[in-house]
């Protein structure tokens, strides 16, 4: 949805994929990564909510905003059980330590 109705998705993608200026930023030290798995739970209204959040998403006078808006219905009448949908999250987390020069 935030391809097709997003305003500029694929330029901000890019801005969050850092794995490679965090392997560069702890070279020649330690790295530990580690993935947490957990999950949201949205009602449609929760849905909407979240996703007006996000900045690459068309603000209400947007030519895009209608179709965002419609998809977003569409994607919780297909997927919502129980009046809710299940959104599977990943929480991201690298720690590292300095190489010791001596």
């Amino acid at each position: 949805m935030l391809r097709e109705h997003g305003t500029d998705y694929s330029e901000n993608r890019e801005r969050y994929e850092i794995a490679p200026r965090i392997d560069a930023f702890f070279a020649g030290g330690e790295l530990f990564r580690k993935e947490i798995a957990g999950e949201q739970r949205l009602t449609l209204e929760e849905l909407v909510g979240q996703t007006q959040s996000y900045s690459v998403t068309p603000e209400p006078r947007h030519e895009k905003y209608e179709g965002m808006q419609r998809a977003l219905k569409e994607f919780f009448a297909r997927w919502e059980t129980d009046g809710v949908v299940v959104m599977k999250t990943a929480a991201k987390v690298a720690c590292g330590r300095f190489a010791v020069f001596c």
